[in-house]
């Protein structure tokens, strides 16, 4: 994971980690990151400059998505 890219299967392995200790979890988007068709809505939690916006999403609806592209077999 280089900050920016994250591969299908490191999304799915952060969003079971973060369901471990909540429902949501946090992520930091690029300003022009466009999301995928599908993708589920967030919250725009703030705008960090440079870095991106960062945004809060339901982990089961993120686990959900990816399940739906086909990133379990993947991940597994």
């Amino acid at each position: 994971m280089d900050g920016v890219h994250m591969s299908p299967h490191e999304l799915m392995a952060e969003a079971t980690r973060a369901l471990e200790h909540g429902p949501r979890m946090t992520l930091v988007l690029p300003r022009k990151f466009r999301k995928p068709a599908g993708f589920p809505r967030g919250e725009l939690l703030s705008d960090a400059g440079a870095r991106g916006k960062v945004w809060s999403f339901e982990c089961e609806k993120v686990i959900a998505w990816l399940e739906q592209q086909g990133a379990v077999r993947e991940a597994e």
